[in-house]
């Protein structure tokens, strides 16, 4: 995961590279992922979907942890979505 992040709705995509030096404090795959699902969601809520039942799956069960409780020990995480 050195390139960068990338988000796939319906068929389609699109992705986002990661600057040079991205990676430093507490800035690490997994802020990296959260910032991702926060873009999903932003994704969605700019689409106005209304009365949906929008499911999203990711490859990071931390993150995915992360969100179902609503808390991670990294603060950069918790500054991105919750």
């Amino acid at each position: 995961m050195s390139w960068g992040i990338g988000l796939v709705v319906q068929g389609h995509w699109v992705s986002w590279q990661l600057l040079e030096g991205w990676k430093a404090s507490d800035h690490n795959i997994s802020w990296a992922k959260m910032v991702m699902m926060e873009l999903a969601l932003l994704w969605v809520v700019s689409t106005r979907i209304h009365g949906a039942r929008v499911i999203g799956h990711g490859d990071n069960m931390g993150v995915l942890g992360k969100l179902n409780k609503g808390r991670s020990h990294n603060a950069a995480s918790n500054l991105s979505i919750f």
